[in-house]
């Protein structure tokens, strides 16, 4: 495959590993990404924009956010 990238695959469940092989590869892993720094790739602006906290509960707040609620608000 021309163009392509490979990478190892690692199920943290399991222990299996497996290589695979792709046209594209995408690192979601945040802001302090291990896998930018580790190729190089450099960022612009403030190097830290704080810390979050995620709270995962349900109820019905749609007295408050409407008709169309968001999955995130600050």
């Amino acid at each position: 495959m021309s163009g392509s990238t490979r990478a190892a695959v690692h199920d943290v469940e399991t222990g299996g590993r497996e290589a695979v092989r792709a046209r594209w590869l995408i690192a979601a892993d945040g802001a302090r990404s291990r896998v930018r720094e580790r190729l190089g790739i450099a960022t612009s602006g403030a190097p830290d924009l704080g810390r979050q906290r995620l709270v995962a509960f349900r109820a019905d707040l749609s007295r408050w956010t409407g008709p169309r609620p968001r999955g995130i608000y600050f």
